[in-house]
């Protein structure tokens, strides 16, 4: 079980990191223990996620059992589908040193992005004008900015390794997303919808 303490600490380095300060990467050992213990973040962040996939107006075809299970699977698969690609494709490059400092760093920043997100679809579902759509996408970019800085500081990459890294997230998460709404019977996507807003952010 992780502890309050933990938890301050993680999330303390995550706003440190989202400020652009390289000294929230202090607030994390990068042990095996931490990494493990990182995914606490789903159950955290789990409630904003279910909020944000109820802000969709698209209607499903899917039985109420089936689309619980196909949900339960999908945010599991949104929590562990980078983590495990990442690590084959760095193992690849003998460059797994730094994997379990990166994933402590990512997950705990769910804690900060998930809830974005929710605002954001929250403010664009209830402003009946076009330009309230635009919240969505800036937080977007700006999760992706943020993804892009915790790859680039925690792993020692790059700029364009970083943007790789954080590209492939996006593009798993949205594969993911994508198939589970498939399964659920999705409709189709307008701009109203928010199901791709919640694929990126976990």
């Amino acid at each position: 079980m992780i502890t309050l303490k933990e938890v301050r600490a993680a999330l303390a380095g995550a706003v440190e990191l989202a400020r652009g300060d390289t000294r929230g990467l202090t607030y994390f050992a990068g042990t095996v223990r931490e990494f493990w213990r990182s995914f606490w973040a789903a159950a955290i962040v789990a409630p904003a996620w279910v909020l944000l996939l109820a802000l969709d107006e698209q209607p499903m075809t899917a039985s109420p059992l089936v689309m619980v299970a196909i949900l339960a699977i999908d945010y599991a698969l949104l929590w562990t589908a980078f983590p495990l690609v990442l690590h084959e494709i760095l193992s690849r490059r003998q460059g797994t040193e730094r994997f379990c400092h990166y994933i402590s760093d990512h997950n705990w920043a769910s804690v900060i992005e998930t809830p974005a997100m929710l605002f954001a679809a929250s403010f664009a579902v209830a402003v009946p004008y076009d330009i309230a759509q635009l919240l969505p996408l800036l937080v977007t970019v700006s999760i992706f900015a943020y993804e892009w800085f915790i790859a680039r500081v925690a792993l020692r990459i790059g700029f364009g390794a970083a943007a790789a890294v954080a590209a492939l997230d996006f593009l798993l998460s949205l594969t993911i997303q994508l198939s589970a709404d498939f399964m659920l019977g999705v409709g189709s996507i307008d701009r109203k919808s928010t199901r791709l807003n919640s694929s990126h952010v976990k």
